[in-house]
């Protein structure tokens, strides 16, 4: 497996047990990673890579999601939309989070209010 794909697998493995709840054992039924682009493009070629090595690491099925439309928002609305349970998690571009907010009157989603970030 090449350094970038190692490092994607543990970011992907680190975001799905870090948002997790407390429970005897994460993953305990299927974990469904939402891509919000199209099929075909860069983020869904890494997606199905990284859900098959996530299943086979932990012994649960991450199925990969791929929900299109609105340059992104569908998707991503759907991932912020989920419950905070950690068996939604969301591979994107930063067109879905950031650059959707200039060209769309409404996003259907807040990138800073949904994630928990703050700024300044």
């Amino acid at each position: 497996m090449s350094p970038q794909r190692r490092t994607l697998l543990a970011l992907a493995l680190t975001v799905a047990v870090g948002t997790a709840p407390a429970e005897d054992k994460y993953p305990s039924k299927p974990v469904t990673v939402i891509v919000p682009q199209a099929a075909g493009g860069a983020k869904d070629a890494i997606a199905p890579v990284i859900a098959q090595k996530l299943t086979e690491q932990v012994g649960q099925f991450f199925i990969v999601d791929n929900c299109t439309g609105a340059g992104g928002n569908v998707g991503t609305v759907a991932a912020a939309r989920a419950k905070a349970d950690g068996y939604t998690l969301m591979i994107t571009a930063d067109s879905s989070m950031v650059t959707n907010s200039v060209f769309y009157r409404s996003t259907g989603f807040d990138p800073i209010k949904e994630s928990g970030a703050s700024i300044g």
